[in-house]
């Protein structure tokens, strides 16, 4: 009887262990992940420049969907503050650098711990750090609360290629050479406009601030941050060269009336010579940008403002834009990293390049060879990085006092205001204190 015990647990046992080993290697059925929800609120790009990478992340990484909401650049400025001290959950948010950081940062979490934790302890070799140094300069108890994607400058100038090569011109470097090139464009094209630019209070400013700053590139830092003031030598000397502008012909005293859109219009069908804006211009060097925007110009190069002086250097004002940070009220702070590095290292970034948004604060980043197609393009594009990584100060902009300013240049140009009534105008308007 114990015999024929032995040998019935025996054979039980053995079925037992077969059953479980088959059991292990049998696969499990499979949980469905979690599908998570990222809310993705700011104010640049726009929706239709940011949905088709945002669908592309969603179909890379299928347990996350982004539900994006873009807001027009000031009304943005009241909105997110007020959701954010709310308490909504948001897991994404665009930051304005400037006044927006020390607004904002107290709902927003800190960057170096969350990339630390979801991004890898390397996180930071990735970005330029001068980059992050200045996002960092924006928060008053210097912590890092977004990361911007990276730089936009300005003033440079973009030029019609075609119409250069026809008249036989070389690229301006310096103002004698851009008088002389104004005036061959008129003589030998009266229907072309030699140089264009928004006549829009802010950029007229834009410009005057451009023009200060090659010889004297501290001057915007030294109002920005410290007590400098607004009617220097350097500063009335810059307002006199941007009124000897219009004497001399390089400018028509009808710019004063085209505002931004016209201004490009211009430019973009081939009705003006050389068009002076932003860095954020810069898809105009691409040949597939100005197929997808139908704008009607075959070769396109980028120059600095020509210098007016000897001692002069060309220069810009440059400044981080379009940041993201994540906010203390999200609930998906993991995804929310995933989301951020796909948009500033990783393919969102490749694809947003294609729009020319900013130069990347991503190390080593390379542009898709088929952008540039031409040396002049790429010519433009190494002098476009050229000039926004060392820029003459910071485009860390005061935008009602850029306004107010603008309109004091404007009068100057349309009602002979003399450069010295001018600048001590706009000291008067910086020393009220309505603009700080």
């Amino acid at each position: 009887m114990y015999s024929m015990r032995s040998k019935l647990f025996t054979i039980v046992s053995i079925g037992t262990i077969i059953m479980m080993l088959v059991g292990c290697g049998a696969p499990a059925a499979t949980q469905p992940q979690e599908v998570v929800t990222l809310k993705y609120q700011t104010w640049y790009p726009a929706e239709s420049a940011l949905r088709p990478i945002l669908d592309q992340f969603e179909k890379d990484n299928p347990n996350i969907k982004v539900e994006l909401t873009v807001t027009e650049s000031t009304k943005y400025q009241q909105s997110l503050p007020l959701a954010l001290n709310s308490g909504e959950a948001i897991d994404v948010v665009g930051v304005q650098s400037g006044l927006m950081v020390e607004q904002i940062r107290g709902n927003l979490q800190p960057m170096d711990q969350l990339m630390a934790k979801y991004a890898g302890s390397d996180w930071e070799s990735k970005f330029v750090p001068g980059n992050l140094k200045t996002a960092r300069s924006l928060a008053s108890d210097g912590g890092l609360y977004f990361i911007p994607l990276g730089r936009l400058g300005s003033a440079v100038g973009f030029y019609n290629g075609a119409i250069f090569d026809e008249l036989g011109l070389k690229v301006p470097q310096t103002y004698a050479e851009l008088v002389a090139v104004a005036k061959t464009i008129r003589e030998k094209k009266p229907d072309v406009i030699p140089m264009v630019f928004p006549g829009d209070n802010w950029f007229q400013d834009e410009l005057v601030l451009t023009i200060v700053g090659q010889d004297d590139p501290s001057f915007f830092n030294n109002i920005r941050y410290k007590d400098g003031k607004w009617d220097t030598a350097s500063y009335i000397q810059a307002l006199t060269e941007y009124k000897q502008m219009y004497t001399d012909g390089v400018l028509s005293l009808d710019n004063q009336d085209i505002l931004y859109d016209q201004a490009s219009k211009l430019f973009y069908t081939g009705k003006a010579a050389m068009y002076f804006n932003g860095t954020w211009e810069s898809g105009l060097l691409s040949a597939p940008f100005r197929q997808t925007n139908k704008i009607e110009l075959t070769d396109v190069g980028l120059m600095a403002l020509p210098t007016f002086t000897a001692t002069g250097t060309p220069s810009l004002r440059s400044f981080i834009e379009v940041g993201l940070g994540v906010p203390v009220s999200s609930t998906h702070p993991a995804e929310a990293i995933k989301l951020i590095q796909y948009l500033l290292e990783g393919p969102g970034l490749t694809s947003l390049m294609t729009n020319f948004i900013v130069v990347p604060s991503k190390v080593g980043f390379v542009l898709n060879d088929s952008l540039l197609t031409t040396q002049r393009a790429k010519d433009g594009y190494a002098l476009l990085e050229k000039l926004i990584n060392n820029p003459a100060g910071d485009r860390n902009n005061m935008s009602a006092l850029s306004a107010q300013i603008g309109n004091e240049l404007q009068a100057m140009i349309t009602k002979d205001v003399s450069p010295e009534d001018t600048a001590k105008t706009i000291q008067a308007d910086y020393a009220s204190g309505r603009y700080k």
